[in-house]
């Protein structure tokens, strides 16, 4: 499930990838909750240095609530203090993009706005299955992985390399 903090001209969009990457990654869609917020410049410049240490401005953040390692599917019942008694959902994490950040990049690389925000979803999607870049090998497991969910989702007008 994606919960949005305001209507964009991207949320069906958005809720297309999500459902894409929850099923390609074979995890429960319907059980485990994302929060997307939408935020200014400042907001996500103000949440990157109190969470990261990083006073600058960036185009997308991922907090995950889980301990997910890659190639793993979120198991419910390992967080069961955790669920949501009223829906019966996990939340797995927030993500927060800045849309000017993302206008910007977009300008920069030629890319639709829309293309932008559903690549830097897919990304921070990832970091919250456990997915990270920070080591070369694991880098290039996860922009392999970014790039077939973009190209195989046929969701994207250019895919990234």
């Amino acid at each position: 499930m994606l919960v949005v903090n305001k209507k964009t001209k991207f949320n069906d969009k958005l809720n297309k990838i999500h459902m894409f990457v929850f099923d390609f990654l074979k995890q429960d869609r319907q059980k485990l909750k994302v929060n997307l917020f939408f935020v200014s410049k400042l907001r996500i410049k103000n949440i990157n240095c109190k969470f990261r240490n990083i006073n600058k401005t960036t185009d997308v953040l991922s907090f995950p609530y889980t301990n997910c390692k890659p190639n793993e599917s979120i198991c419910i019942d390992e967080y069961k203090n955790f669920v949501n008694h009223e829906d019966g959902t996990l939340d797995i994490g927030d993500i927060f993009i800045s849309l000017a950040v993302a206008k910007k990049k977009a300008r920069e690389y030629n890319f639709t706005l829309s293309d932008e925000v559903g690549f830097l979803y897919v990304h921070a999607l990832l970091h919250l299955f456990g997915y990270d870049h920070i080591k070369e090998d694991d880098q290039k497991i996860m922009e392999d992985l970014q790039q077939k969910i973009m190209r195989d989702s046929n969701l994207f007008e250019v895919i990234y390399e």
